[in-house]
């Protein structure tokens, strides 16, 4: 789907897994979050869980647990599109 400026909302899928781990510590300033991110959320969760991107840049990721949720999913959004209106 796509949103507003150029960015796109989809599911996320199993490739976007790396993607995530990618960025995810940067993300939250150098904590070690990556290690918390389980692949399930990407390969058993597609239809819950979220990606936003441009052409050539992941912005931010919801990753949902399932009809109903997890009581925190794991979210991130880039702190290049922190300085955007999503």
């Amino acid at each position: 789907m796509d949103v507003t400026g150029g960015l796109r909302l989809r599911h996320a899928q199993s490739t976007d897994y790396l993607r995530v781990l990618a960025v995810m510590d940067s993300w939250w300033g150098g904590r070690h979050m990556s290690a918390r991110l389980s692949h399930v959320f990407f390969s058993h969760f597609e239809s819950t869980s979220f990606v936003i991107e441009t052409e050539t840049e992941l912005m931010g990721f919801l990753l949902v647990e399932g009809q109903g949720g997890a009581a925190t999913p794991p979210a991130g959004v880039s702190t290049v599109s922190r300085a955007r209106v999503l």
